[in-house]
């Protein structure tokens, strides 16, 4: 679980998803830049993506950018972030955490 303005959303850490997403319900108050990316399902179909955000991960300096999507309504971190943060799945603590955007 992670902790969004005090809501606790459900997060997932998964290393097939090539690009970190979150549902636009889990950050209603947010202020997206326009995304230049088109995402897809894996079944190959299209999602519409809201916009990008910035986002860190408690009071780490681990940071990555999220498209959000309206069709979902938990955080997935992808590889991109698993890379960008130099993570190793068995380091990662398991406790909850908090996000806060830019």
């Amino acid at each position: 679980m992670a902790e969004l303005w005090g809501h606790l959303v459900h997060g997932l850490l998964d290393s097939g998803c090539e690009w970190s997403v979150i549902g636009c319900c889990s950050v209603p108050d947010a202020c997206p830049r326009r995304s230049p990316y088109l995402l897809s399902a894996v079944n190959k179909t299209a999602l519409s993506v809201d916009g990008d955000m910035h986002f860190t991960v408690d009071s780490h300096e681990m940071n990555a950018d999220v498209s959000l999507l309206p069709v979902i309504n938990e955080l997935l971190l992808g590889s991109d972030w698993l890379m960008v943060n130099k993570c190793r799945y068995r380091t990662l603590p398991l406790a909850p955490f908090t996000l806060a955007t830019d």
